[in-house]
């Protein structure tokens, strides 16, 4: 990837992440248009960017590179959680609950489902920052580094 691609894809990496946030505070308010999906953090957005490109450690340095990762590993544990908790409940349903839909949890699920999705934000928070950091340290790269 040239520069330009190099950073444009980092953006769509960061608005993957923020995308998957939305989806997951709808799914905590009560909208079940999006189904939570299990997504390993090598095949998601941010993942397929982060570990296609073997450059980018050296571009980044292995500090900026580690706190990506270590970041991004984090919050894919942090979202497991919560799809756990929607998970289960759905494959717990009867028929008569799946005939009729009813997609309620538990106020005790649901109040676990809020509290790990905070713990979720204040890490996508950090990530978010990280990428910014790392958007401008390779914005701030000579175009010779991505050929």
């Amino acid at each position: 990837m040239n520069k330009n691609e190099t950073l444009e894809a980092i953006l769509v990496a960061k608005k993957s992440h923020l995308d998957r946030m939305d989806k997951v505070n709808r799914r905590i308010n009560g909208n079940f248009e999006d189904a939570l999906l299990l997504i390993s953090r090598t095949e998601c957005g941010f993942g397929t960017w982060f570990y296609g490109d073997k450059r980018l450690k050296s571009m980044l340095g292995t500090q900026f590179f580690e706190n990506l990762e270590n970041l991004h590993s984090k919050w894919h544990l942090e979202y497991h959680k919560i799809y756990e908790i929607f998970y289960e409940h759905e494959n717990k349903k009867g028929l008569l609950s799946k005939l009729v839909g009813n997609k309620k949890i538990s106020q005790m699920e649901l109040d676990k489902a809020k509290l790990y999705f905070s713990e979720l934000q204040t890490t996508t928070n950090e990530l978010i920052k990280v990428i910014d950091a790392s958007h401008r340290r390779l914005n701030a790269l000579n175009e010779s580094y991505f050929t």
